[in-house]
């Protein structure tokens, strides 16, 4: 003989056993109310919203990761550019004459871009001169020309109006 609560869960698992159905019915779709009228019909449809919503949404997250990606391959350039004329007037110290730091510098340039898989050679402008009188530093100048970039065409999207890039790197003489 069973406790009486045995019983009863003994009860509750054969009928659980033998249950063959879903624990809830699926939900139902939702449907307008029925209404002869068409404008209140349309006004409780709810198909196509997230097309709508989508639609309008998607030009300006499209603008944005446009902008994005253009700022970011500026930048990227940008300091290309910075390092090319840093390590151009770095390498120009080892020059005892002026031709021999031109040499230099735009000879560092010229392989650096070569191995560069950003920069184009043919769009790369060098200047080199020595500032100051008496000459006390040496100024290495870089600039850019964007045009061979996607910059130009996918900057008028998002106002990005810059043509070319240009930086300035100088290095004294002397010691220390």
């Amino acid at each position: 003989m069973l406790h009486p609560f045995a019983e009863q869960a003994l009860v509750v698992i054969m009928d659980f056993e033998h249950f063959s159905g879903p624990a809830h019915a699926p939900p139902k779709p939702y449907l307008p109310p029925p209404c002869a009228d068409p404008a209140k019909r349309l006004r409780h449809a709810r198909r196509g919203t997230a097309a709508l919503e989508f639609a309008i949404v998607a030009p300006i997250m499209l603008l944005v990761m446009i902008g994005i990606m253009v700022f970011g391959l500026y930048l990227t350039l940008c300091h290309e550019v910075q390092e090319l004329a840093s390590s151009g007037a770095r390498a120009s110290v080892a020059g005892l004459t002026q031709s021999e730091r031109n040499t230099l510098a735009q000879s560092f340039i010229n392989n650096f871009v070569s191995l560069s898989g950003l920069l184009v050679p043919a769009d790369l402008a060098i200047t080199t001169a020595t500032t100051g009188t008496p000459a006390t530093s040496y100024q290495v100048s870089v600039t850019y020309n964007l045009k061979d970039t996607p910059i130009p065409a996918l900057g008028k999207l998002v106002n990005f109006t810059s043509t070319s890039i240009q930086r300035t790197a100088i290095v004294q003489f002397g010691g220390y």
